[in-house]
C-alpha cells in the first residue's frame, strides 16, 4: 500500500497532539475555557507577520476588491458552494458524537442542494427550511474530552490549537476532500479564505481600534471557539460575540 506524504503528516501530527494534548491533567480539562497561551512571544511574532503584513499587502487588498467587484449574488453562491462541501464532513461528525438526526440533516442538506440546487450554488435545503449544524472533527475530539491544547498563531494562517489542527488534518480524509487533486484542494482552500476575509471586512475597524489588537483577536478567537471550533484564518470565520459589541459600546 503507498503511504502519501499527507499521511504521513498526519500521523506526524497526531502524535505530537497525543504528547501535547492528551497530556492534559484532569483540573486542565475542567478549566479548557480559560485562555491557554504559553507561546505568547512566539504567537505575538506571528501576529505582527500576518497582522501587518499578509493581511493589509495581501488579503486586505483582495478581499475588498472581490467584495467591490463580484456582485453579492455571485459571492453568495460561492458561500454556498463552499457550505455544501463540507456537508459529508457535518454528516459524519454528528453521527461520531450520536447525533442521528442532525446526520441524516447533514445528508438530506448535501442531497438536496447538490441536486436541485446545482452543486451547492443555491441553498435550496434552507430555503425548503432543512437545518442543520456545523460540526467539525476537532468537535468530535471535544465532545470526548480531548483538551484544546495551547493557543497557536501560525504564519499565514492565524489562530488556531493543536486539537483544531489535528481535526482539520483528519477531516482530509473526508468525502470529498480525499478525492480531490491537489490544484482542487488549493483552490478550495483559498477560495475559503477568501470568503472568510471578506466576511470579516465589517468588523476589521473593531480590531483596529483595539488597544491590543493581539488580545483582542485572541479573546474573541478562544470565546468563539470554546476550545471546538476549527478556524485555520488570519482571522476567525466567527462574527464578534455580542459580548465584545456591548463592552465597545
Amino acid at each position: 500500500m503507498r503511504v502519501t506524504c499527507q499521511q504521513c503528516l498526519f500521523v506526524v501530527i497526531l502524535c505530537v497532539f497525543q504528547s501535547t494534548v492528551l497530556a492534559q491533567t484532569p483540573q486542565q480539562t475542567q478549566h479548557a475555557t480559560e485562555i491557554n497561551d504559553p507561546l505568547e512571544p512566539i504567537n505575538r511574532f506571528f501576529w505582527g507577520f500576518n497582522y501587518k503584513i499578509v493581511d493589509p499587502f495581501l488579503l486586505s487588498p483582495i478581499a475588498h476588491t472581490y467584495k467591490a467587484v463580484i456582485p453579492r449574488e455571485l459571492r453568495y453562491g460561492v458561500s454556498n458552494v463552499l457550505h455544501n462541501i463540507q456537508e459529508p464532513s457535518n454528516m459524519l461528525n454528528h453521527f461520531l458524537v450520536g447525533q442521528w438526526r442532525e446526520g441524516f440533516l447533514s445528508l438530506i442538506r448535501f442531497g438536496v442542494n447538490t441536486t436541485v440546487g446545482f452543486l451547492g450554488v443555491f441553498d435550496v435545503a434552507t430555503r425548503a427550511k432543512i437545518f442543520a449544524p456545523n460540526q467539525r472533527f476537532s468537535q468530535v475530539l471535544a465532545h470526548y474530552h480531548i483538551g484544546s491544547g495551547p493557543y497557536l498563531v501560525l504564519p499565514f494562517l492565524g489562530p488556531s490549537t493543536p486539537r483544531n489542527l489535528a481535526g482539520q488534518l483528519a477531516e482530509n480524509f473526508y468525502f470529498p476532500f480525499y478525492q480531490m487533486s491537489s490544484d482542487e484542494r488549493l483552490t478550495y482552500v483559498l477560495t475559503s479564505v477568501l470568503e472568510h476575509r471578506v466576511q470579516f471586512i465589517d468588523q476589521e475597524e473593531l480590531l483596529y481600534n483595539a488597544l491590543d489588537p493581539y488580545v483582542f483577536m485572541r479573546s474573541i478567537y478562544w470565546q468563539s471557539i470554546g476550545g471546538s471550533n476549527n478556524s485555520l484564518l488570519i482571522f476567525p470565520t466567527e462574527t464578534v460575540p455580542e459580548e465584545f459589541l456591548d463592552e465597545l459600546e
